[in-house]
């Protein structure tokens, strides 16, 4: 099947494949994977005084620490990529981060 860059979605109720409709066509698919766009809601980190990219997200390192020293950013609002496998993954880095912060390098809660 030939790939659909941009088009519209359709699925009806009674269909058991979703169809991505290309100018006039549609095209069968067996699965769909949807990016609607969005910017990162980044005023919190404004106000907490953490540096921003160009594009709006929270700069940080590779340990999810920002520019503000006790804030970690993980998610949308840190790049390099939007999705939830790295999200899931910065979440994990910035949470031994901060418990190593809390008790030190060798202890654990």
């Amino acid at each position: 099947m030939a790939p659909v860059v941009a088009g519209r979605m359709e699925a009806r109720a009674d269909d058991a494949v979703v169809r991505a409709r290309r100018a006039a066509e549609l095209v069968p698919c067996e699965a769909a994977y949807f990016y609607l766009g969005q910017r990162p809601r980044n005023e919190l980190a404004q106000q907490l005084g953490c540096k921003l990219t160009d594009s709006g997200h929270i700069e940080q390192d590779r340990r999810q620490r920002t520019s503000v020293e006790g804030v970690y950013a993980a998610g949308d609002i840190a790049p390099p990529d939007e999705t939830v496998a790295v999200a899931i993954a910065q979440g994990q880095v910035a949470a031994i981060t901060i418990n190593r912060a809390l008790y030190g390098p060798e202890q654990r809660p």
